[in-house]
């Protein structure tokens, strides 16, 4: 290869820039900050307390809730100004039941918009909040939604087909693959080893209610049921999968 004047150039001026770089590369790992043994860990974990709720006549579970503006000592002595729901910042834990259809009343106390985002729970995207549902200030926003019910087939060889036992529709909403494009209505699924699906039901507060399930091949579903109460006691995915384990064999 041919070396010319404006090569060589070239090669001196890229080490001429990287021998600078890798200088400052070396300054900033002799000045690595480390704070090991010199800082006090005097403040406590703040962890959300858990919101008060109540039943209304509609059996819905109801949390009322209010964006207020406080103060908080982040460093001791050094009050700073912020928003919290129902206490001077973050907010609360909502704890509802599998099955219960939940009333979250939210009244914005500060005198700017503002908005409120849900965590932990499958929702609706409208009653998600978000920037795109603010709440003028004096006003109040009340979404409402289902928790639903989530149902696993733990077995690793058996396929189920479940169903209430009075018979009852519900709606399918999600499967494996997620969320449906619209509810499926139906009044049995049939999931195969490992195979989930979400549903939704109505259900009475208080009401005691069957879920069965039996082979494919048989509709009549007179197999050792599952106990399902409204008050979430066996929902959970776990515990169905584990009830469902049945003596009989098909």
């Amino acid at each position: 290869m041919n070396l010319t004047r404006r090569h060589v150039l070239r090669l001196l001026g890229a080490s001429a820039v990287a021998v600078p770089a890798a200088g400052l590369l070396v300054a900033a790992a002799r000045d690595r900050v480390d704070t090991v043994g010199r800082v006090a860990f005097t403040n406590r974990l703040q962890a959300p307390p858990l919101a008060p709720s109540r039943l209304d006549s509609a059996g819905r579970r109801v949390f009322d809730l209010r964006i207020r503006a406080g103060q908080r000592e982040f460093v001791s002595d050094r009050p700073s100004s912020t928003w919290g729901v129902d206490s001077d910042y973050l907010g609360p834990t909502l704890r509802a039941r599998r099955g219960e259809r939940v009333l979250a009343n939210v009244a914005n106390e500060v005198e700017e918009t503002t908005t409120l985002h849900w965590h932990g729970m499958h929702l609706p995207p409208e009653m998600d909040g978000g920037p795109y549902q603010p709440i003028e200030p004096g006003a109040a926003w009340s979404p409402t939604w289902r928790i639903r019910l989530r149902l696993l087939n733990g077995s690793n060889a058996r396929v189920y087909d479940f169903a209430f036992a009075d018979g009852r529709p519900f709606a399918q909403i999600a499967s494996d693959g997620g969320l449906l494009s619209t509810p499926h209505g139906t009044r049995h699924v049939q999931l195969a080893p490992g195979e989930r699906a979400e549903i939704v039901v109505a259900l009475t507060p208080g009401e005691r209610v069957v879920l069965r399930s039996a082979s494919p091949a048989d509709t009549r579903h007179t197999t050792e049921p599952a106990d399902l109460t409204s008050e979430g006691r066996t929902t959970r995915a776990g515990r169905i999968s584990h009830r469902i384990r049945r003596r009989r064999k098909w």
